[in-house]
């Protein structure tokens, strides 16, 4: 397919797929079920079949989800590493092993034997 103007602006997606999308997001599933989109509606307001809605809705959002870098379902993602949580290190020494005989403490080697006590 040629790269157009409308495409390149459009995410790559086709016109289709863009009312696709759009179209589900005006067709939210009431009835509690883990889809966020009711497939039923959806068909209906475009004159499709229900499994064929369901086909072309997750085809688009499959394209749309590779052409951003946003997963779909764990929130937004812009393709860079995660953040490191907050109980773990951010150095890269902490996971080293210590050496042989050595006691390790919560931040590396203990080195209270090297200080005098009175």
């Amino acid at each position: 397919m040629a790269r157009t103007r409308d495409t390149i602006n459009n995410l790559g997606l086709t016109q289709s797929e863009l009312k696709v999308l759009l179209y589900g997001i005006l067709c939210p599933s009431t009835d509690g079920s883990r889809t966020a989109v009711d497939f039923d509606k959806l068909a209906t307001e475009l004159g499709y079949t229900s499994s064929s809605a369901k086909v072309m809705y997750g085809n688009a959002r499959r394209k749309l989800s590779r052409a951003t870098g946003i997963t779909p379902g764990s929130g937004a993602s812009t393709g860079r590493a995660a953040p490191a949580t907050s109980g773990a290190s951010t150095n890269p020494a902490s996971s080293l092993p210590a050496p042989s005989g050595a006691a390790v403490g919560p931040t590396g080697p203990d080195t209270s034997e090297d200080e005098e006590e009175d």
